[in-house]
């Protein structure tokens, strides 16, 4: 999440944070990397939980002003509710990908016909 600064910079202080355009970009690396959209969203939620407990807890030390945090805290927002439309089409995919594996329904009479007949027969023999 530093976003090409130096790993130092975060152990400092959290004003790494305050640059939008980096932010912005977060969503879109985390898809590049193969997180699904579920899974971005969820890390989209503990960042934003994460900066709650920052902001009743531990402002000064994180030297970021409340203008600045409540600034981070809405743009990550604005980025769940663009990931929330991503996790709707995902899940519809994967709901599609489903149904397209599941039996029909004339072949799944059949299986079960079967099995009532075979089942016994291999359980007798055992």
């Amino acid at each position: 999440m530093l976003g090409g600064m130096p790993s130092i910079a975060g152990q400092q202080d959290l004003t790494f944070l305050d640059r939008m355009e980096k932010l912005r970009l977060f969503p879109q690396y985390m898809t590049n990397k193969g997180y699904a959209p579920t899974s971005i969203k969820n890390m989209l939620c503990s960042v934003v939980l994460f900066l709650k407990h920052v902001e009743s807890s531990f402002q000064k030390e994180s030297k970021l002003s409340q203008k600045q945090l409540s600034k981070i805290l809405y743009e990550i927002k604005r980025l769940q509710s663009d990931v929330v439309k991503m996790v709707t089409v995902h899940r519809q995919k994967v709901l599609q990908k489903k149904t397209e594996n599941e039996l029909h329904a004339a072949v799944e009479t059949k299986f079960m016909a079967a099995a009532r007949k075979r089942i016994p027969k291999l359980l007798s023999t055992s």
